[in-house]
């Protein structure tokens, strides 16, 4: 029982813990970049996602926040310049009718 215990709390130390923090800060954009490279995701995916989001925010408007539907619309998705190579840009824009 007391390695059990002895074995938990080294895993709980702080140190412990930053070590493991800063082992997924590697191995998340490592493994982004890995899969980037093995399929490449198309431009017209994501202005498809864009546009399945776009709807979703303007039914939940509509439905749920009782916004009217006529002043609710949806535009064609645009291109967003992405701040870091390894990121996938997404911007918002909203107005009111």
């Amino acid at each position: 029982m007391t390695g059990l215990l002895q074995n938990a709390r080294e895993r709980l130390s702080p140190a412990a813990r930053a070590d493991r923090a800063a082992a997924r800060a590697k191995f998340y954009p490592e493994l982004f970049k890995l899969l980037q490279s093995k399929q490449a995701v198309p431009d017209i995916a994501y202005a498809t996602l864009a546009g399945f989001r776009a709807e979703v925010v303007k039914n939940t408007l509509t439905a749920v926040n009782t916004i009217g539907a006529d002043r609710v619309s949806v535009a064609a998705p645009q291109p967003a310049k992405a701040s870091k190579p390894d990121q996938v840009a997404t911007t918002l824009a909203l107005s009111v009718k």
